[in-house]
Order: structure tokens, then sequence, then C-alpha cells
């Protein structure tokens, strides 16, 4: 099921500019009185998990259906490169259609950055250097849910996000083209990987199902913070909040994005294939405006999962379940199931048809739920 999200297509973008491989840099020779054109053919990773000690291809039931459109992210609409000599540190930032434009550089060495320019909710932290952008998601109030945990930052859902790096990369200059040629065409593949992922929350229902006009969720203790060169979560720490969970045959249904985890590297290696958890020792140092007041993550720091139904009855009711020892088996997307949730008759039955009043203060107690793993 992780490759059920996988699919490559190929976006001409034509940049005079070094070929972007995957090494660490390649010169590109430009001519005093000629162009050169890079098309460079963008492979969009569209995975909305990243396998960890969870396999979800072997353990999806058979009998769970879903609506992947909600879950797998699209083709982004356009790209946004960033470059950044290396000596002056001049930076030029360049907005592009998916069908491609033109762009001219000097000869130079610079750095690169490229991911998608199609979000809402994303805010970008523009630093000194292009290998510090990171990004972050746009903070929101829900009552009365931040009424009751104040110290907690809530944060909409990251809009599906991608991104490229090259640390390094040559442009320089000939008197003439090799061969006697006017124009010189470069192709170069460039992955562009997601920093934005999906969890699919199935809450279960033994009874009671049947009471529940409406729904709405909150996750704690994720990431608030991603690294865009190096695809690394930071450690400030923020509640998700989610609004459009549906009440399903089974009882409520709900995908929620997240950069993950605070604290992961999900770059492949030798010793750690799947990506690892990593000691933040230089990150607390990192300040930026959207983490300032944040709390960082740390050993107590829990994932909660928090389901709000509004009720026939006009009441509500929450739930809540710690699903951290989950969490940590799934750090990038994955699965939660919580089973076995009840809700009484005299709780449920009712005439109304209406959602949640944020007007409404007077909630029911949260019940406390046990994950069977």
């Amino acid at each position: 099921m992780s490759d059920m999200g996988k699919k490559v297509t190929a976006y001409f973008l034509l940049l005079m500019l070094l070929a972007l491989t995957a090494c660490r840099h390649k010169d590109l020779y430009m001519g005093r009185d000629s162009s050169s054109t890079l098309v460079l053919l963008v492979n969009w990773h569209l995975k909305w998990n990243l396998e960890y000690l969870i396999d979800w291809d072997t353990e999806w039931n058979p009998e769970w259906t879903i609506d992947w459109n909600k879950v797998i992210p699209t083709e982004p609409e356009g790209v946004r490169l960033v470059t950044e000599t290396k000596d002056e540190g001049y930076r030029q930032v360049f907005n592009l259609p998916s069908g491609g434009g033109e762009v001219s550089l000097q000869p130079g060495v610079y750095t690169a950055l490229l991911h998608n320019n199609d979000t809402e909710y994303i805010v970008y932290e523009m630093t000194d250097q292009v290998s510090s952008v990171t990004a972050t998601t746009r903070t929101r109030t829900r009552s009365p849910y931040s009424e009751n945990n104040p110290f907690e930052t809530t944060v909409n859902p990251p809009d599906y996000l991608f991104s490229w790096y090259s640390e390094e990369f040559h442009i320089r200059e000939l008197d003439e083209w090799v061969n006697g040629e006017e124009e010189r065409i470069i192709e170069v593949d460039v992955s562009m990987v997601p920093v934005v992922f999906s969890y699919i929350v199935r809450f279960e229902f033994a009874s009671g199902k049947e009471y529940i006009n409406d729904a709405r969720i909150a996750l704690s203790g994720m990431a608030g913070t991603v690294n865009l060169s190096n695809r690394r979560t930071l450690d400030d720490v923020v509640t998700v909040l989610c609004d459009d969970a549906e009440v399903s045959d089974y009882g409520v249904e709900v995908v929620v994005r997240s950069f993950g985890l605070c604290n992961f590297d999900p770059v492949p290696t030798d010793e750690y294939p799947n990506g690892h958890f990593y000691t933040p020792a230089d990150v607390r140092t990192f300040s930026s405006p959207s983490r300032a007041g944040r709390p960082l993550a740390d050993d107590q720091t829990r994932n909660i999962l928090t389901l709000e139904v509004a009720l026939k009855s006009g009441q509500t009711k929450t739930f809540e379940v710690d699903v951290t020892d989950r969490m940590r088996e799934q750090p990038r997307g994955g699965v939660l199931v919580i089973k076995e949730l009840t809700i009484t008759p005299e709780e449920g039955e009712g005439s109304s048809t209406g959602g949640f009043d944020v007007s409404v203060d007077d909630w029911e107690n949260s019940e406390d739920i046990d994950l069977p793993l």
C-alpha cells in the first residue's frame, strides 16, 4: 500500500542553471553569446506514509475501504526554485508553473532548493542560508479544545509539501561551444520527496454510532516544523486540529496530515534504512517567529488523540486515547485504529440534526480509552 501513491511525471522547466543532479556538484558550461537550456524532469514521489516499523502493505485489513483521493497527495500545480550564491549569499527566488519557465543565472557556485508553491497553510521561514529554510503551518484555535488545553499550540493540518535540495553546483563560462553547438540541452532527473504525510484514523464503535451527527479530532505531540533541505523535523511540538472527520458505517473516519513526529530524520542510511530518531543537540538553539513559545519535545511528550462527537441529543461526548507507542512505530504517516467505543442511548438519543456549536461550553467530561495494540 505504501507504493500506491507513487506516481512519476515529467515537468519541463527551462532554466539557465546547472544540472541539479544527485551528486554534490557538477559543471555546466555556458557560452557568452549562447544560452543553455536545462530540461528538469521532476519525479513526484506521491507517498502518503513512510515505512518505519510497520509495513501497512501486510497489515492492512482487506475488508477496510477508503477513498484514497483523501489520502494520497496529488501532483502540485507549481514549483519554487530558491538559489543562493555560495560566496556572496545572493538569493534569488523563481516561481514557475508546472509547465516550466525561463530563469537566468550568472556563472558562479550556487546552492538550490526546490519545493512546490501551491500551498495555502504552509508558512516558510527564510533564514540566512538556503539549507536552513523551514516550513511550518498556520496556528489556529478551536473552542473548547484550546480553552481546555491552554499550553498546547494548535495548528491547521499542513498542505501536501515536497522538497529537493542541492548543496553545491557550478556554472562556468566558455568562450565557445564544443563542436560549434549553438544551444545545449541538458536533461536532469530531480526527485521531489514528500515532507507531509497522512494518518488514517479509524474510530470503530461497538454501539451508539447511530447517534453521531458530526465529529472532529485533535492529535497532539506532533512536529511543528520541518527543514526542507534535509527533511528533518525539529523539536517544537504542536497539536493538529482536524474538522473534516466523517461518520462511516463503522464509526468515524478521518485523514490527518502532518509533518510527523519531532526529531526524526527520514533519509535512509546503511545503518537506518527507514530513517531514525535523533538527539537534536544543535536544534534547540534554532529560533524563528513560528517556534517562539512552543513547547519542545522530550521523553515526556505524549501523542493524545481526541475525538469529539456531536450527538442527536444535542450534547457532545469526548474520547481521549494515548497513542504514543503506536505513533513511535510510524513517525511519518500510518494508521491508527481505536476500537470498542460506545455511546449509550441516554447520552445520544434525541432529534437534533445539528453539528458543533462553538458557543456551547457545557461539554461532557472526557472518557479515557485504553488502546488495544
